[in-house]
C-alpha cells in the first residue's frame, strides 16, 4: 500500500464527509437568507472546481511534508501550529491578499500559498481574466508536481532514517 496515497484517500474521505455535512445547513441558510451561492459567472464553475481540487492537493502535500519531518524530530506539533498560521495568512484566509502591498502580492503569485484560497475564490467571483486563470491553474499544477516529488524523495530518505522502538 502506497503510504502517500493511503493518507490522501483518508484525508479525501474526511474532506468529502465534512463537505456533505456542512452543505446541508449552509444550503438551508442560503435559502432562508435568499443568498446566492451560484457564482456571478456560471461558466467559471468548472474552472473553480478544478482549482479547488488543486487547492486540496496542495494543502494535503504541504501538511504531508510537515508530517514527514517526524522521521527526524520527535514532536512536530509546533510545525503544524506554525504552518496553520503561515498558510492562513499567506493564502488570503485571514486578510485578502488585495490588502497587501503590491510587491508582496506579486511575490505571493509565485509561491504556492495564494493558490490555496485566494486564487480559487477569485475564480469563483470572476475577478480573474481567462489568461490569468489558465496561468494560475498551470502554476497550481507545477506546485502540486513539485511538492509531490519532494514528498516522495523525503519519504524515501526518511525510511532510511526510521528506527522502530519496542514491539
Amino acid at each position: 500500500v502506497d503510504y502517500l496515497l493511503y493518507w490522501f484517500s483518508h484525508n479525501l474521505g474526511y474532506k468529502v464527509t465534512y463537505l456533505v455535512a456542512s452543505l446541508i445547513p449552509l444550503s438551508i441558510l442560503a435559502i432562508l437568507l435568499k443568498a446566492y451561492i451560484i457564482p456571478p459567472k456560471v461558466e467559471n464553475l468548472l474552472i473553480f472546481i478544478l482549482s479547488i481540487i488543486g487547492s486540496l492537493l496542495l494543502y494535503f502535500l504541504i501538511y504531508y511534508l510537515i508530517a514527514l519531518v517526524s522521521f527526524w524530530l520527535i514532536d512536530i506539533s509546533a510545525f503544524f501550529f506554525t504552518a496553520n498560521i503561515v498558510l492562513e495568512l499567506l493564502s488570503g484566509t485571514l486578510i485578502p491578499l488585495n490588502f497587501l502591498p503590491e510587491y508582496l502580492q506579486k511575490t505571493l503569485e509565485f509561491l504556492p500559498f495564494s493558490y490555496l484560497i485566494y486564487f480559487p475564490l477569485n475564480i469563483y467571483l470572476g475577478r480573474i481574466s481567462n489568461n490569468d486563470v489558465y496561468m494560475g491553474l498551470a502554476t497550481q499544477i507545477i506546485w502540486i508536481v513539485f511538492f509531490g516529488i519532494i514528498a516522495r524523495l523525503t519519504w524515501k530518505k526518511g525510511l532510511r532514517k526510521y528506527e522502530a522502538i519496542g514491539s
